[in-house]
């Protein structure tokens, strides 16, 4: 399995208040109401391209991180449909901006706030059975999440807003880094978004089935309990998701990271590596396992094992 060997982020200085968004009848009053009960004042907006922002991390892993690009094997590029226009073919700019001359890309969508897991399980693979064949020492590949709203009413589909940002994790065979152990990702389509109840709408309940058969999963194949996991690091949906959950797996609400919600607010699959780059520079993970987590709309999840390795 591959280990994630860095990770770099970016999310735009610039704010814009909701204020601004319901004035131009983005979402009413009532939703108005709701997002800022949950903490919402403002949002991250970026006015370049998407281009732009991913180059940012690009730029940011090749040069502090001294990521070599004639390395990098594969490149994965996470994303939902609207956030670059269709004509633009970024991946083929971004190989030829970074002289991406020994790399293959692809992209993957969809998955809401798990699609970055998911590109990590397609990066890990790819690294994975390119390093049996005997190629590469440590082939190594980068899995991008870029989270930018093309246009400005798909920031708000009902109950979350987002921001723009965009990450950018380094993986490789290398035994450097914070070790994958297991990768479980799976979509349901029987699962469905229930009607609305006081408080905006909830989920149906085969979404916590669903994320409790994935974790699992996931220990059974790594020969763990989940006495041995240290923390669960999830996407930012709300915190009454993650305390219904831990109840079913009988895991302490407190070894959730549901601080993410609060520090950031919610940048669509950006939010598991925001959050993740957050406890690895505040040390808040010093030994054992942990589990990286994301529930996505309609039926998408996503669970990660890892472990966490001090030295990086």
């Amino acid at each position: 399995m591959a280990y994630i060997k860095n990770l770099v982020s970016y999310i735009p200085n610039k704010s814009v208040s909701l204020d601004h968004f319901i004035g131009k009848g983005d979402f009413n009053n009532t939703e108005y109401t709701r997002l800022q009960s949950q903490g919402y004042q403002s949002i991250a907006v970026d006015d370049t391209t998407s281009l732009e922002i991913i180059s940012n991390i690009l730029d940011q892993l090749f040069t502090r991180k001294q990521v070599n690009p004639s390395n990098i094997r594969y490149l994965i590029l996470t994303y939902q449909l609207y956030s670059f226009p269709f004509e633009v073919d970024i991946l083929n700019k971004l190989k030829n901006r970074f002289k991406l001359i020994n790399c293959t890309t692809f992209s993957v969508r969809e998955q809401h706030c798990s699609t970055l897991l998911m590109g990590i399980e397609v990066a890990n693979t790819l690294i994975e059975t390119q390093s049996q064949k005997g190629n590469h020492s440590y082939p190594e590949a980068i899995v991008i999440s870029i989270g930018k709203s093309v246009l400005p009413e798909n920031r708000f589909d009902g109950v979350y807003i987002t921001g723009d940002s965009s990450v950018a994790i380094h993986l490789s065979t290398e035994k450097k880094g914070q070790e994958i152990i297991a990768i479980k990702n799976i979509t349901d389509t029987r699962t469905i978004s229930t009607k609305n109840k006081k408080g905006g709408p909830r989920w149906d309940i085969s979404y916590m089935v669903n994320m409790v058969s994935i974790i699992k999963d996931v220990l059974k194949e790594s020969g763990l309990s989940i006495e041995d996991i240290q923390k669960i690091i999830p996407n930012n949906a709300p915190t009454e998701m993650w305390t219904y959950l831990a109840n079913l797996i009988k895991f302490p609400i407190e070894d959730f990271f549901i601080e993410g919600r609060q520090i950031f607010g919610h940048y669509f699959m950006s939010d598991i590596a925001l959050n993740l780059e957050y406890i690895l520079k505040n040390k808040l993970l010093r030994e054992g396992y942990f589990i990286l987590l994301g529930l996505g709309s309609e039926g998408a999840a996503g669970c990660i094992l890892c472990k966490f390795n001090q030295d990086k």
